[in-house]
């Protein structure tokens, strides 16, 4: 139902889901392909040393509504430049 980039900076930042989304898939697109990004989806916010780290490449999948809603991410340790390519589903 929708679509979002996102580019990844060195602030925790959150996703903007289209109206009524309840899943996502995200791939992470860097050109730091080991420490891309760091995740939580648990509501606080992850650090550059902190959260699930991915790489270039990685897929997400977030399966409820609230997971999209506590989403938050950070561009990782490494030098690099990242986004997140999100379709949200119903």
């Amino acid at each position: 139902i929708g679509f979002q980039t996102l580019v990844v900076s060195g602030t925790a930042q959150s996703i903007t889901p289209t109206e009524g989304a309840t899943s996502a898939i995200f791939q992470v697109e860097s050109t730091n392909a080991i420490d891309a990004i760091r995740y939580r989806q648990d509501g606080p916010a992850p650090t550059s040393t902190v959260g699930i780290f991915q790489g270039n490449t990685a897929v997400i999948e977030l399966t409820t509504a609230e997971n999209i809603r506590n989403f938050k991410v950070i561009a990782g340790a490494g030098a690099g430049t990242t986004q997140l390519n999100i379709i949200y589903f119903k």
